[in-house]
């Protein structure tokens, strides 16, 4: 029972941070933010880095639309169920109620899982063991 519920936390952790083999259907997700919003989210530039154990991406973003429905996908972003954290935007009108902001962010990112390394049986590590003179 606790087995389950440990690896139930588990899955809700790792949904937390973005794993590096999904990061092309992560950034696919961020512009689609926008549509329910109806803004453009546009992916300028994406890096990669971290200080020691924690790595994240950087990316940057243009977000066009209504200032509604803008300041919404803002906040959508940084209050998703994710490792994101906003951490600068300006904001600027462009025409008739049109606007547009730039954003750096920055997303937590785990790595794939490894598989698990064979294990040798008793059998196997005394034929291969050897002996020194």
């Amino acid at each position: 029972l606790a087995l389950a519920s440990l690896s139930k936390e588990e899955q809700t952790l790792r949904a937390y941070f973005v794993s590096t083999s999904d990061v092309v259907s992560f950034l696919e997700e961020l512009q689609s933010t926008g549509k329910a919003f109806g803004t453009t989210v546009e992916v300028v530039s994406v890096s990669s880095g971290g200080e020691g154990k924690a790595s994240h991406l950087a990316i940057a973003l243009k977000i066009d639309g209504s200032f509604d429905g803008v300041v919404r996908t803002l906040g959508a972003l940084e209050y998703s169920p994710r490792d994101i954290a906003v951490n600068d935007a300006v904001l600027g009108i462009s025409g008739k109620a049109h606007w547009i902001a730039t954003a750096s962010i920055t997303v937590g990112t785990r790595a794939k899982p490894k598989a698990p390394a064979p294990v040798k049986s008793a059998a196997t590590a005394s034929t291969t063991a050897t002996t020194t003179p």
